[in-house]
């Protein structure tokens, strides 16, 4: 990568991350339509969902569109959490076009652009001033730490997912947060959802089919029989704290680390 390149990305990431820090404002949950109404941008449907992408930013008759696959176009727009989080991702590539007229122009490139918009979007969605308002030390346990992350999905009106990765990211001690599918007969150990994590721990990306001898197999078997709600302490190695709960249609561990945990192979 050329210096002129790193700077760019260095700009546009420092760009982003005060504009999403002026637009939210400190609180949540930001009001979404207000927002992208001053920044003069449309919201339309576009009917029934067209292959993988979520969301993408169009340039309609002179304006900047947002388009939602999935929304019916006769139909006012309903923002649940995966759309508002695709809406707040649509907005960082609206101010990197218009503050540098910058697209990619090859695959590194576009997925850079693509982190650095999520980047954006957890920190519009979830301001860290808000966050830091809320929990006034660092959590001491598993259960904090999955509570916190429901209180925050809840009140910020935004995904487990997206809830987990921007505590996680942010708490000053070693911690993880994973989404694991319960068994079934395609994947009778389980299956990876998603992870949140500030070390390195697990080694397994989204949909990763668990083995008899992965760690979080276990950690699958022991949280599908609890009910919706509960949670089970867990032993980890290295965790200074773990536990496992049900929250509906997965199984949440979550972990917090004394020191820098050792990396599981996943």
């Amino acid at each position: 990568m050329s210096v002129s390149d790193s700077e760019r990305d260095v700009a546009i990431r420092r760009a982003l991350l005060g504009d999403a820090e002026a637009l939210s404002v400190g609180t949540f949950p930001i009001d979404l339509f207000a927002l992208v109404g001053r920044l003069g941008i449309g919201i339309v449907g576009e009917g029934r969902a067209s292959g993988p992408h979520l969301g993408r930013l169009e340039h309609r008759g002179g304006n900047w569109t947002i388009v939602l696959p999935g929304q019916a176009r006769s139909e006012p727009i309903l923002l649940g959490p995966r759309e508002r989080f695709t809406v707040a991702h649509e907005i960082g590539h609206y101010l990197v076009e218009a503050r540098f007229g910058y697209r990619p122009t090859g695959t590194r490139e576009y997925w850079k652009l693509e982190t650095l918009c999520n980047e954006f979007a957890s920190s519009l969605l979830l301001p860290i001033a808000a966050l830091q308002a809320k929990v006034r030390r660092p959590m001491v346990s598993a259960r904090e730490l999955v509570d916190f992350t429901a209180q925050v999905a809840r009140e910020g009106k935004v995904s487990l997912e997206a809830s987990a990765r921007r505590i996680v990211a942010l708490s000053p001690i070693p911690a993880v947060v994973v989404a694991i599918l319960p068994p079934d007969r395609t994947s009778p150990f389980g299956s990876v959802g998603w992870t949140a994590q500030n070390r390195e721990w697990f080694r397994g990306g989204r949909g990763r089919k668990l083995g008899p001898e992965d760690l979080l197999s276990g950690v699958a078997s022991n949280g599908a029989d609890l009910p919706a709600g509960a949670s089970r302490q867990v032993t980890v190695d290295g965790a200074s704290d773990a536990m496992v709960n049900r929250r509906h249609d997965v199984i949440l561990f979550s972990a917090l680390f004394a020191d820098a945990p050792a990396v599981v192979p996943g």
